[in-house]
């Protein structure tokens, strides 16, 4: 909390020409200030994940029967999840908006840059899995419960390569 704050104190001095366009982190050295369109690109990852995130939750819940199965909700759900599946995210992933360069802001691992051929592939898995789960979805529990293992884990796959643990 109190780092927050004096990150925070920092940053309204730098906006307000108290400070230099660099800024200092946690992290290590005085950066250059992000940018508003890698801050936008930032916002605009995070929105995605949480779009997925919203559309996934019920299906899990589902699938571990802490919901009741509703065939029109998971058709509803799986729908969109492929949907969102099919958005290209290179615009929002651009270079020098990892955790390093934006401390506190993004959870991406430096290291997704260095192998963006990688993690396009993990991303190719998370679209086929997307399909066949919004195909299974509207089939009943026991055609839903593995397409949501499936995708889960195409989730976990990238998480566990190119997303910190910790802001």
């Amino acid at each position: 909390m109190q780092s927050t704050l004096i990150r925070a104190a920092l940053i309204a001095a730098v906006a307000g020409g108290l400070g230099s366009a660099a800024y200092i982190t946690s992290a290590g050295p005085a950066q250059a200030a992000p940018t508003e369109a890698q801050k936008q690109a930032v916002q605009a990852r995070r929105g995605y994940f949480r779009m997925i995130a919203m559309n996934f939750g019920p299906l899990v819940a589902m699938a571990k029967g802490e919901a009741p199965y509703d065939k029109d909700k998971a058709a509803l759900y799986g729908g969109n999840i492929d949907s969102l599946a099919k958005v290209d995210l290179t615009p929002v992933f651009p270079e020098g908006t990892d955790n390093d360069a934006m401390f506190g802001e993004t959870r991406t691992l430096p290291k997704l840059w260095a192998n963006f051929d990688g993690a396009k592939k993990k991303d190719d898995a998370f679209e086929q899995a997307a399909a066949a789960l919004a195909a299974a979805a509207p089939n009943g529990l026991d055609a839903l419960r593995p397409t949501v293992g499936a995708l889960g884990g195409t989730c976990k796959g990238c998480h566990d390569e190119y997303r910190a643990k910790d802001f």
